[in-house]
């Protein structure tokens, strides 16, 4: 993992360029604190509220962006006789980013309305994610072609959002290849519609699929192999068409990509909560998948449980050829996994990150698609073993909902047992408040890491009772080879 940090120091313009010119900062009045907690080779930001401290005229960008040198703090002296405490720094070539286009993405600033409370110390730590995004706005985001690959087979409900929020993308030496894949619908005419004269997209056709490829993946094969755009990219980015770039996302995440010397990048999506099943089973779903696959085995340096998410995987073109593309994965039931393990299998580096708002997915349409397309990622996850997804289905009832209730349950129980047994009541109705703050406020947290609305947090244990039933339902197919039918061919899960 990357030990790097990256921080925001506040001050305004005039201050920023004469740092700039000396190669240095200085921050909270020359405070040697702030600067003592960074090190060599941390990324360092300056936000500019306004021009000039303390009339100057509102500002409101990220003024100047570079590296901590070597992170020894010094004593400057001044003919002022002021003895202020600096750090050199390195700066980049960039240019002002005003900060209102970014404040939907950055997730450092909680509160999207009173936005300037966060930098109110003058000096922040912030995630890579968003310093990489703040980059890319300030034109600091890497070179090379990127091709946008997306399959898609009848997806008028969607495909217009998708080619919009691409037209929007602040990356410039971009390419887009739409695979329409044996489309009965108008996902054609409203695409065309949405990139009208836009040289940067490609449409190619799809009008059939042999029988031994996976439909979806076969539609990547013929964008990549077949598209003009996809010919020369030295990136390819493939995308599923229900999802939503926000501006900068390739940017950011090509950044993050080199800052991280990754061979392979995928984003787990920030999920849409609209529909009832979005809202109650969506979380306990996606907190499932993540304890199967947490983070930090699925970036650890070794012994790494390698995962991907098909909606945004990002290649270098040597590391996809390198796998053998998406021919080498061809009758996958799950193609992103297949290739994350190929990844692995092949020593390339790979990272999974959350999208932060970067990037956007509605997955499926109703409760009965929801159903069937969580129950083949858990499949596929458990690499088939009906064993493994029968136990996981009854951590998460005991876990999810069962001893949630019991939880809630024990407060009232203390209250009733006080007036005849009032130390042991007393002491049940404690333990109960507490655990219930750390039970709620651990759901409200992952809540906001999701940004769903926080309000849902309690519903996880409604969540997890169904979570558990899909679970259950993928452990008693795979025992009776009930096969599953997916992306155009049936699949025999004994198999």
């Amino acid at each position: 993992m990357n030990d790097r940090t990256y921080w925001i120091g506040v001050a305004s313009k005039d201050h920023v360029d004469y740092a700039v010119a000396g190669g240095f900062t200085q921050l909270n009045h020359g405070k040697a604190a702030p600067l003592e907690r960074m090190h060599a080779g941390d990324g360092f930001l300056f936000y500019s509220p306004r021009t000039a401290y303390p009339g100057g005229e509102v500002l409101q960008a990220f003024t100047a962006i570079g590296r901590v040198r070597s992170g020894t703090v010094y004593q400057a002296t001044l003919a002022t006789d002021l003895r202020p405490f600096r750090t050199d720094v390195d700066y980049l070539p960039s240019q002002p980013a005003p900060i209102k286009p970014l404040i939907a993405q950055l997730s450092f600033i909680r509160s999207k309305t009173h936005w300037g409370a966060a930098f109110r110390y003058g000096t922040l730590r912030v995630p890579e994610a968003d310093f990489t995004l703040i980059a890319a706005a300030m034109g600091c985001s890497p070179s090379g072609r990127v091709c946008v690959v997306v399959p898609a087979h009848n997806e008028s409900r969607v495909i217009a959002g998708l080619v919009r929020s691409l037209r929007d993308e602040t990356y410039r030496d971009l390419r887009v290849v739409l695979a329409l894949d044996r489309c009965t619908d108008d996902t054609a005419t409203l695409a065309r519609a949405a990139f009208g004269d836009d040289n940067r997209f490609e449409i190619v056709a799809i009008d059939s699929c042999p029988s031994d490829w996976a439909g979806k993946v076969h539609a990547v094969y013929v964008g990549v192999t077949r598209a003009r755009n996809a010919a020369d990219a030295d990136y390819l980015l493939f995308a599923d068409a229900d999802t939503v770039f926000a501006p900068g996302c390739i940017a950011a995440t090509l950044a993050l990509m080199r800052e991280r010397n990754l061979d392979f990048l995928s984003l787990l999506s920030t999920l849409t909560y609209r529909t009832w099943f979005e809202r109650v089973v969506q979380p306990a779903a996606a907190l499932e998948l993540m304890r199967q696959y947490p983070l930090t085995l699925a970036n650890a340096a070794t012994g790494r449980r390698p995962f991907a998410n098909g909606q945004f995987m990002l290649f270098t073109r040597a590391a996809y050829e390198d796998v053998g593309g998406h021919a080498a994965v061809k009758s996958a039931l799950l193609e992103d996994i297949a290739l994350a393990r190929r990844i692995d299998a092949r020593k390339r580096a790979a990272g999974l990150f959350l999208a932060a708002g970067l990037f956007h997915c509605s997955m499926y349409r109703d409760w009965a698609q929801f159903r069937r397309g969580w129950k083949r990622i858990y499949t596929e996850a458990a690499d088939r073993n009906a064993r493994r997804l029968a136990h996981s289905a009854l951590r998460a009832r005991w876990l999810g909902t069962l001893v949630p209730l019991w939880m809630l349950g024990a407060g009232p129980v203390g209250l009733l047992l006080i007036p005849g047994a009032p130390a042991f009541g007393w002491t049940l109705v404690a333990l109960w408040s507490v655990a219930m703050m750390v039970w709620l406020g651990t759901l409200v947290r992952i809540a906001i890491l999701g940004q769903a609305p926080v309000w849902i947090a309690p519903l996880h244990i409604v969540g997890a009772w169904l979570i558990a039933g899909v679970l259950d339902e993928a452990a008693t197919d795979i025992r009776s080879r009930t096969p599953t039918r997916w992306g155009g061919r049936e699949y025999d899960l004994g198999v």
